[in-house]
């Protein structure tokens, strides 16, 4: 997930949505199953506003995928603290390769 660190991945972001997004970044690389982040959402479409919600989906593999759909665990915790703009949070929804 290095490329994420790479200028011009941001799309129509503010500074504090990019602010959270970098702040994520290493919990991610720590995640062994965590493959690769996907943003989304009204941000990534240019249509958010500066209170938005930063959206995504959190690729994983296909045996902790199997994991979390047994358990009914599809979203990525531990993101609110990531964001310091008043009602901010990250909404990550993990996905595999094959769904």
């Amino acid at each position: 997930m290095g490329s994420l660190r790479e200028p011009g991945v941001w799309g129509n972001f503010w500074p504090h949505h990019e602010a959270a997004v970098a702040k994520l970044i290493p919990d991610l690389e720590a995640e062994p199953e965590a493959l690769a982040m996907i943003l989304g959402g009204s941000l990534a479409r240019g249509w958010g506003q500066a209170d938005s919600d930063i959206d995504g989906h959190l690729v994983i593999t296909e045996q902790a995928m199997a994991a979390r759909m047994e358990r009914d665990d599809l979203v990525y915790p531990r993101c609110e603290q990531h964001c310091d703009y008043e009602g901010g949070y990250v909404d990550l929804k993990a996905v595999s390769m094959s769904l």
